[in-house]
């Protein structure tokens, strides 16, 4: 939100408007993450990109596992945006991939998702618990633990200490316990987490138990199994 300029009470929250293009460079607690899952006893095929966005790590995704959900906000899915350099929705350039034999991508949307039950090796949420609000969260690891079967994975990645952000964050632009931003009339949301003990303590709340904290200054780094 402009600097001076205080949210109001109740705002629409758009996090589909903080996601990165296909274009941008993976997460960089990538690398850990999939190293680490590679040491599993089962290797994992099916995976969950709870969070999806503009499909920054579908190629990722398919480098690794054969079947990829893909999971986001009805509005993520339909609007339209820069996908691969073409002007389409997420659902549409999904139908006109052209993928290797055995892989397969499904796209789910979120309340959908909520209601399924997957049975996935590894959900992936990346990039996302920063921009969303805190119910968000909530029922985002909930939706995530009802869709992994047991033993499954938990993948929860959040960048933090951002400080082209943080420099905007100021009392004035507080809401919840983060800060909104306007731009051009739509509303984002960021929450910078110095500490995973929250994140933590939600998701053993929701039934997962912390196998593995990778987490660095820049990036937070979690593994639940489920």
């Amino acid at each position: 939100m402009a600097s001076g300029t205080p949210p109001p009470r109740e705002v629409l929250i758009r996090p589909e408007y903080s996601a990165q293009g296909m274009g941008a460079h993976p997460n960089p607690m990538f690398p850990r993450i999939i190293d680490h899952l590679a040491q599993g006893p089962i290797p994992a095929r099916a995976i969950g990109d709870q969070g999806c966005g503009r499909l920054r790590h579908l190629h990722m995704f398919l480098l690794h596992y054969d079947h990829v959900v893909l999971i986001d906000t009805e509005e993520q899915l339909r609007r339209l945006q820069v996908l691969g350099g073409l002007r389409t929705t997420v659902r549409k350039f999904v139908k006109q991939l052209r993928l290797p034999r055995g892989k397969r991508v499904l796209v789910v949307g979120a309340p959908q998702f909520a209601r399924l039950r997957l049975g996935l090796d590894v959900v992936f949420n990346v990039a996302t618990m920063d921009v969303v609000l805190p119910e968000a969260r909530k029922s985002m690891i909930r939706d995530a633990h009802r869709n992994l079967r047991k033993g499954g994975r938990y993948a929860l990645v959040v960048p933090r200490n951002d400080t082209s952000i943080l420099r905007r964050c100021s009392a004035t632009n507080r809401y919840q316990d983060g800060h909104a931003f306007s731009h051009h009339g739509v509303h984002t949301f960021y929450r910078n987490f110095t500490s995973q003990h929250e994140l933590i303590d939600c998701a053993v709340a929701a039934g997962f138990e912390l196998e593995a904290d990778l987490s660095r200054h820049k990036q937070i780094g979690l593994l639940f199994r489920r």
